[in-house]
């Protein structure tokens, strides 16, 4: 259950227990370990923080995390947890940019920088050895996603589990 407790003292309200969002810490790739956006602290942007590991998937691999775009900058660091090899992820990971869908195999700890308007996912573990941590930083204040099935082949995109979390919404 997440720890709502807030600090004493003048600052106490800046310390942010593990919270996941709305206390809920599950996630398709793994457990959150924190969800901060201007909800929950005013004026911050839309932050999370979760532990990924083998036994955490997508339910179906050929879809993972649909390809989709967000008005903001978005920055995604992937970071291996082996403190003898920090730049081995422990993981092999399918990530795809751009509406070519251009395909890259990650596999060290990296930060992935993707400018607003940019298309990317499907993000799809293939591989996972060992934990790695996934911090994901979103230049607004919510979460803004804009999908873009259609890139994927018709029997994929019959397959993504949850298609009413992946409807067209209005920017304006």
């Amino acid at each position: 259950m997440a720890d709502k407790r807030i600090e004493p003292g003048k600052y106490g309200y800046m310390i942010q227990y593990a919270n996941g969002k709305d206390g809920n810490l599950e996630h398709d790739l793994g457990h959150y370990v924190q969800v901060l956006d201007c909800d929950q602290f005013p004026s911050a942007n839309f932050y999370t923080a979760h532990w990924t590991a083998a036994e955490n998937h997508y339910q179906d691999a050929d879809v993972g995390h649909p390809p989709h775009e967000h008005k903001e900058f978005e920055l995604i660091f992937l970071i291996g947890t082996d403190p003898e090899h920090p730049f081995d992820l422990g993981a092999k990971l399918d990530f795809s940019l751009g509406k070519e869908m251009e395909h890259h195999t990650l596999d060290k700890t990296c930060c992935l920088c993707m400018p607003g308007g940019l298309i990317h996912g499907s993000f799809i573990p293939r591989e996972v050895n060992r934990p790695y941590i996934l911090f994901r930083i979103h230049q607004a204040q919510h979460m803004s996603e804009y999908p873009h099935q259609e890139l994927l082949p018709e029997e994929i995109r019959a397959k993504i589990t949850h298609p009413e979390l992946w409807q067209p919404v209005n920017w304006d």
